[in-house]
């Protein structure tokens, strides 16, 4: 639909009809070029910024599966993330008290997962948490800490953190 200056000018009698029809006119010829203009300046600025731009994925790794404990960790470059958020449970690697938690320890599921991330180039932040039940005051998972917990809770976190050495930067506890 095409106006004129003419058509415009029959609606001066009324001010409000005269705008009303102006942006009518307005938002028919000049929407798209505007909305075309807007989107091109918004992925001009982040197409700047897409390098710096770092994204991450919670990723519940490692899966249950202890062949394959980071199934999806190669479609994680696809999405462009470079961070993944793992889970690095305590009650799968000491799920009854040892010793030695660092020689002794079921580490399978965590050192897949590490290789996985390492393999595709993803920094990882893992989670250490997940305390055993027998670690536990109320003899169940996620309890407060006992005695026998703090000590070996200390072990299991200085484990972890010289398991990984020079693979993993940064944890959360």
């Amino acid at each position: 639909m095409s106006l004129l200056v003419s058509d415009l000018l029959k609606y001066t009698n009324s001010d409000l009809q005269f705008y009303s029809k102006l942006w009518e006119v307005f938002r028919m010829k000049f929407s798209k070029v505007l909305l075309v203009t807007l989107l091109l300046l918004v992925s001009s600025f982040f197409s700047d910024y897409a390098a710096a731009l770092e994204l991450s994925v919670n990723a519940h790794l490692p899966a249950g599966n202890v062949e394959d404990p980071a199934p999806i960790v190669a479609r994680i470059p696809e999405m462009r993330m470079t961070w993944a958020r793992l889970d690095f449970r305590w009650d799968i690697v000491e799920n009854e008290p040892m010793d030695d938690v660092a020689s002794q320890g079921i580490w399978q599921p965590l050192d897949g997962t590490v290789a996985a991330m390492l393999r595709n180039g993803i920094k990882m932040l893992p989670i250490l948490g997940s305390p055993p039940a027998w670690a536990s005051t109320n003899g169940k998972e996620n309890g407060t800490l006992n005695e026998l917990g703090q000590l070996h809770w200390r072990r299991f976190v200085r484990a972890v953190v010289q398991r990984y050495q020079g693979h993993v930067s940064i944890y959360e506890i």
